[in-house]
């Protein structure tokens, strides 16, 4: 297990990849044929709870479902959803 980095300014493939092997259950944690959830605050990409969800279920766990609180969206420009920048007033 090693900690994941600042994930603020990651791109897609860089925060799968950051999140790859980050997590590991503690050995004491009993999760053997357990139903787990994982919340979590923000969901961007998913890495978070994949890698989550794979250390559990490689600790034994029955079923993992992840639920978040809330959804990043990508930021696009005013251009590539089809808008000029007057439409926002500017």
């Amino acid at each position: 297990m090693r900690p994941p980095p600042n994930q603020l300014r990651l791109t897609r493939p860089e925060r799968w990849e950051s999140a790859g092997g980050a997590y590991a259950t503690h050995k004491a944690a009993q999760v053997d044929k357990l139903r787990v959830l994982l919340v979590d605050d923000v969901f961007t990409t998913g890495a978070t709870l994949d890698a989550c969800s794979r250390a559990l279920k490689g600790a034994g766990a029955a079923r993992v479902v992840g639920l978040t609180i809330a959804r990043a969206l990508p930021l696009y420009s005013a251009s590539e959803v089809g808008l000029q920048d007057q439409d926002f007033g500017e």
